[in-house]
């Protein structure tokens, strides 16, 4: 059960980190056409990078909150071995 919610979870962290790019600059895009601002250059690289790095930032957590769920599954199976109750075969 804890696998499944790994793989649906780690799936759908990297589906939002894979697209936020498209959506981010998409969104840039719309507004500066609504606002009917002139779009040069400088402004889009600089919104691009902060995309990018916000993107990284994103992936980054997902392999934190990775490491998280596979240190509490390792937690929960120590505390199961350590309830095990000793049983001797005499």
């Amino acid at each position: 059960m804890n696998y499944k919610k790994l793989s649906i979870g780690r799936s759908l962290e990297r589906t939002i980190a894979d697209s936020i790019g498209f959506w981010a600059s998409l969104v840039m895009f719309v507004v500066a056409h609504y606002i009917q601002t002139v779009l040069t250059l400088s402004k889009i690289f600089s919104t691009l990078d902060i995309i990018i790095n916000f993107k990284q930032s994103l992936a980054y957590m997902t392999i934190g909150l990775g490491f998280y769920y596979e240190v509490k599954v390792v937690f929960e199976r120590f505390a199961s071995i350590f309830n095990i109750e000793n049983v001797s075969m005499i």
